[in-house]
């Protein structure tokens, strides 16, 4: 059957079938090499049909494995596992993310008048989920577990999709009050272990349960941005209640852009609170270690005291490589409810001033189709032959309650500086050392008043 070229045909027949060209190719080019065995005498004809026929079969069956194979590949879904657990459908129309926050703290004050102890806690630890559903049905939930107790975060359910300018989403749930720079961005990316004074539910309203509309314009979305919504009962509240309802409106925009890392961003912010006859309390945790259960600053409004609260929000970023800089200022105007207050209204202010240096070369990422703060992406990982990104950064804050001395109530005015120095040695770790010193406390009548202390504090922390 076989003449001197038999021992060629295995080898042939072999790599034929483990050839990767498309298998039409493959095919001819067999059925061509065994007609030419034919020819030449080295195959007789009941062995070359034999072989044509075998090839024939084989070919059907490496045609239907790569069909299976391809059919596998559209089906199956794509779980990414970098910085992030992420499973995203083959057709990319669904997609859920895992994401979790831990931040360990240790605080280490010194204070002549007043009693400030050296702890250490467990600041954030916050777990969640966050997908996409049908491209555009938007959705997260997230908990903090931080102190023994589960408190909800975010909850939330949207819509979003995209138009020539840029792209609009709506939401319904619990989410962030579009007002105030410092507290919209998120806890992961602060400078700082602690945001500045007026930030965080005390004269910057942090989350509510509401619904909002936000929309971007410009190229890519990046030139402005626009977030207003309706809220009701804040982070904390029992949200059936509703009792004190809030609107607020955000306008951002970047007059000058360069790239991602030199550009300049402002940003205005207006939010009207309705109490609705229920008590309203202004109070912040000294900003020498927030662990404390007593507070420098402190001013109630009781019960039907407060007709409305009117306050304004103004917002200035400039970064240019390595070098951030950032301003802001927030302005209550609380007007009274008959006599309260002596009648006239009261104005509660605060204001901060910040920059930052990055002594690798990295920037500050901002989202400027968002209008916040975002992750620092380190130059070299450490681990894989880098040192992480080091950066510098100081802060002067003020917050002033003292107007309510003239109805014979005084909330203090806080006037402190902090510096920093933070190591990214990755995308989401991070450890964060400050110091912070109280410049100024006033606060007559309280055992605070004059008091001058200051604080070491540490943290180590990761995301996901």
């Amino acid at each position: 059957m076989f003449r001197t070229h038999g021992k060629l045909l295995p080898l042939v027949l072999a790599a034929g079938a483990v050839a990767p060209a498309p298998a039409p190719a493959a095919n001819d080019a067999m059925m061509g090499l065994l007609k030419v065995l034919r020819d030449k005498g080295t195959l007789d004809e009941a062995t070359y049909e034999s072989l044509v026929n075998a090839a024939k079969a084989d070919d059907e069956h490496v045609s239907h494995a790569r069909d299976e194979i391809e059919r596998m590949q559209k089906e199956t879904p794509k779980i990414d596992t970098k910085e992030e657990i992420k499973v995203t459908s083959a057709d990319g129309d669904f997609e859920w993310r895992f994401i979790g926050l831990l931040m360990a703290d240790y605080y280490i004050p010194d204070s002549d008048l007043s009693q400030i102890d050296t702890e250490g806690d467990i600041r954030r630890a916050r777990l969640g989920m966050r997908g996409r559903l049908w491209q555009h049905w938007i959705w997260k939930l997230e908990y903090d577990f931080a102190g023994g107790d589960a408190a909800l975060k975010d909850g939330y359910v949207g819509y979003e999709d995209e138009y020539s300018g840029g792209e609009w989403n709506v939401k319904v749930g619990q989410q962030q009050v579009p007002f105030g720079l410092a507290t919209m961005s998120s806890s992961k990316y602060m400078l700082f272990l602690e945001r500045p004074l007026m930030a965080d539910v005390v004269l910057q309203p942090n989350r509510q349960l509401g619904s909002s509309f936000f929309i971007n314009g410009g190229k890519d979305g990046q030139l402005w941005t626009f977030h207003t919504g309706i809220y009701g009962a804040e982070e904390g509240e029992d949200p059936d209640t509703f009792e004190q309802l809030s609107i607020a409106a955000r306008v951002t925009m970047n007059p000058h852009i360069r790239n991602k890392n030199h550009f300049v961003h402002l940003g205005g912010a207006v939010w009207y609170k309705d109490p609705n006859d229920t008590e309203v309390r202004v109070r912040q945790r000294p900003g020498v270690i927030r662990a404390s259960d007593s507070y420098f600053t402190d001013a109630d409004f009781g019960t039907g005291d407060v007709e409305g609260i009117l306050a304004f929000n103004a917002e200035a970023v400039a970064v240019w490589g390595p070098a951030h800089f950032q301003a802001e200022y927030t302005n209550w105007n609380v007007s009274p409810n008959g006599a309260a207050f002596g009648g006239d209204d009261v104005t509660l202010d605060g204001y901060y001033v910040e920059a930052s240096y990055f002594l690798t070369g990295e920037s500050m990422k901002f989202e400027l189709d968002e209008g916040h703060f975002s992750g620092v992406k380190p130059k070299g990982i450490v681990g894989k032959g880098g040192i992480g990104a080091w950066q510098m950064a100081a802060r002067y804050d003020v917050m002033d309650l003292n107007e309510f001395q003239d109805g014979g109530v005084s909330g203090g005015r806080e006037e402190d500086f902090r510096v920093a120095l933070n190591w990214y040695p990755t995308n989401t770790i991070r450890f964060m050392a400050d110091y912070v010193t109280v410049l100024d406390l006033d606060r007559p009548g309280s055992g605070f008043d004059g008091d001058e202390p200051s604080s070491v504090n540490l943290r180590a922390m990761v995301y996901w």
